[in-house]
């Protein structure tokens, strides 16, 4: 400490270029080590102290710091707002040497700090400051000393009797009184508030009550147990009349070829849809506009669970946003998919991107009994009501190919799209990315002289996807078709 003491406080005394870059450089390590200290760590770390100790031999350097500290909110903001806080408090402590003062003109910093912690889900943090300098956050919203607290009388339906109110508030509090709300629940006046009760209206409410918080973002309190994603899941093919479009990427201006998916999940031990789906949705459609990336619709066959039916994309696009959604454990705890039985992942691809002969040939070989174990594999179920397969239509050749229904392996049934209906459900991302790699592989198998007739079988297949020029886009896939996989494991991840 002694020793970069030394360091910065000659670095002060340099020139005006040295001196910028000693900040930078140390607004930047201070940023990286308070974003590294949980909230159960907050003493002063040896960038404070030094803070406090440059700053009373070169007054303005922790304001120096505080000004640099936004060079790096874009990578660290928990970091960033850590040091602006802890650079503030340093300055307010070292000029003022009455602790009582010291802790009130504190408190007004925390006050000022504490809606931006909480944005960043780091409030425990500023709490932990707060003990630390003695200072408590009243229901008010004001931080203050003990000292400063004063004793009243409420009765406003939601507190009685004795009750501490901070200096700020109390002479507002005697003078104003109460006023009756909508529901005829009494109010103090300068407690009341703007909120959203928990069936979404607008309401009147007390902002010391702990059923409701502040929205940064809106700056409306909410109450905890308010959904507002209520009805997001639509119904049955609603997401039809909404439209699609192809999302724009580098592999599909390379390819020319985009996948529609539609992944069905269920929620395990009763759990409330809107609110998955509104997790999922804030995930996967960051801009919040519904559809952006993807729907979620209702689908009778699933059971206790929803549907999610994305934009048609390339590989690029559904292989990031799958692992954004896969690979996080808080979207997909209590959710299944594999292990439900009854839910599906079938991707459709447009009519624009395949050929007629393509069509006959992917009817082909998806139904010929000879590819029955491939196909199994990559499936993970076979045959099922809602995807049969059918041997008749094995024939190389356009015979007995449309046959208007549905609920084949491939369906062909729709104007604007082929889907295919094989696939089980699945929250593995390698499964889900390998079903897709598999479609893209047969599309480009089953183009017209791609291989021989005599390679179009199982073991032709799996040579195709073994050539170079296509190990790009089948990692999963090849890494599948090595593995008899049995199970996806849900039930472990779920739990």
């Amino acid at each position: 400490m002694n020793v970069m003491f030394r360091y910065y406080r000659n670095r002060m005394d340099g020139s005006q270029i040295d001196r910028d870059v000693s900040i930078r450089l140390f607004t930047k390590r201070a940023v990286k080590s308070l974003s590294r200290i949980g909230a159960d760590r907050v003493p002063h770390n040896r960038f404070v102290g030094l803070i406090n100790m440059v700053e009373r031999v070169r007054p303005g350097f922790s304001a120096l710091v505080y000004e640099n500290a936004d060079l790096f909110a874009r990578t660290a903001p928990k970091g960033t707002l850590r040091l602006k806080l802890m650079a503030e408090l340093t300055t307010e402590i070292v000029h003022i040497d009455d602790q009582e003062a010291a802790a009130g003109k504190s408190g007004v910093l925390l006050q000022k700090y504490h809606e931006a912690f909480n944005a960043q889900d780091d409030v425990k943090f500023i709490t932990k400051i707060s003990l630390r300098l003695g200072v408590e956050r009243r229901p008010c919203g004001h931080y203050h000393h003990r000292a400063d607290m004063i004793f009243g009388l409420l009765s406003d339906g939601i507190t009685h009797g004795r009750t501490e109110l901070c200096i700020n508030c109390s002479n507002t509090i005697q003078q104003a009184g109460t006023h009756e709300r909508s529901d005829g629940m009494l109010i103090e006046n300068a407690f009341a508030v703007n909120g959203i009760s928990q069936l979404g209206s607008s309401i009147q409410v007390d902002r010391r009550d702990t059923n409701y918080s502040l929205n940064a973002t809106s700056g409306l309190y909410v109450h905890q147990h308010y959904n507002p994603y209520r009805d997001i899941i639509a119904p049955y093919h609603s997401s039809k009349n909404k439209g699609f479009s192809v999302l724009e990427s580098t592999w599909f201006r390379s390819h020319r070829r985009a996948f529609g998916c539609e992944l069905e999940v269920q929620l395990t031990r009763g759990g409330d849809l809107d609110r998955a789906a509104g997790k999922i949705h804030e995930v996967l459609n960051p801009s919040l506009n519904l559809g952006e990336y993807c729907y979620f619709e209702r689908d009778g066959s699933v059971g206790h669970g929803f549907e999610i039916v994305t934009q048609p994309a390339g590989l690029d696009i559904h292989r990031d946003k799958f692992g954004l959604f896969l690979k996080n454990p808080k979207l997909t705890s209590g959710m299944r998919s594999h292990e439900g039985g009854s839910c599906g992942f079938h991707v459709h691809v447009g009519r624009q991107y395949v050929t007629q002969s393509q069509i006959y040939r992917l009817q082909s070989f998806l139904n010929d009994i000879r590819n029955e174990a491939l196909i199994k594999r990559i499936a993970r179920r076979y045959s099922t009501g809602y995807s049969r397969f059918k041997y008749e239509m094995a024939k190389f050749s356009p015979h007995n190919k449309q046959t208007g229904d549905r609920y084949e392996a491939l369906n062909v049934t729709s104007s604007h799209t082929i889907e295919f209906r094989i696939f089980r459900g699945s929250l593995r991302y390698e499964s889900i990315m390998a079903a897709l790699e598999f479609v893209n592989a047969l599309l480009d198998f089953c183009t017209p002289g791609a291989v021989s007739i005599m390679e179009f079988n199982a073991i032709g297949f799996q040579r195709f996807v073994m050539r170079i020029n296509n190990r790009t886009d089948t990692k999963y896939l090849r890494s599948y078709l090595s593995l008899n996989v049995e199970t996806d494991n849900e039930q472990r991840q779920a739990a």
